[in-house]
């Protein structure tokens, strides 16, 4: 309750080390980087932030970030949230990020495009464009990938998760 990063981040090492199975390969470089990744699911970031062995802060600009168990835990974990849903809170809340990274942080950005309710559109190259360009120090970029998981125990299927046996054990 008093450290909800560190929380949810041991939950997550534990389940993605039992359950998940889960494997990485590489690291992330000393000072300010961005790691840029396309997400699986809304909760692709937890396994990022599992694999990761720095402090991660994720900028999550999509809707679902407000609502549900999966937007929740993003709250808890710091994660940078625009304070409205306009092109003014999505600047905001990418000029917060640069100041994590001139501060020498580690900035995971979900690179998807977004659509805005009035219909403007902020592009995944337009996001990271301003996120660089918000930092002022010149951060590393890290692509991410995560791999369509074939041992894992949940699954997404017409936007609910559902349980399954996986096809193969370790």
């Amino acid at each position: 309750v008093c450290f909800p990063y560190a929380t949810l981040r041991l939950g997550m090492a534990l389940l993605t080390r039992s359950a998940l199975w889960l494997r990485t390969a590489g690291g992330l470089p000393s000072g300010p980087v961005v790691v840029a990744c396309t997400p699986l699911s809304h909760l692709g970031w937890l396994l990022l932030l599992a694999a990761s062995r720095r402090r991660l802060r994720f900028l999550i600009l999509a809707g679902w970030a407000r609502r549900g168990i999966s937007g929740w835990l993003a709250r808890r974990a710091g994660a940078i949230l625009p304070p409205t849903e306009d092109s003014a809170g999505i600047e905001a809340a990418i000029q917060h990020a640069g100041e994590f990274l001139s501060r020498g942080e580690a900035v995971c950005v979900l690179l998807q495009d977004y659509r805005l309710a009035y219909g403007a559109e902020w592009t995944a190259r337009r996001v990271l464009e301003r996120l660089l360009s918000a930092a002022r120090a010149q951060p590393s970029i890290v692509p991410a990938c995560l791999l369509q998981p074939t041992g894992s125990l949940f699954a997404m299927h017409g936007g609910r998760f559902i349980w399954k046996w996986p096809p193969r054990w370790p």
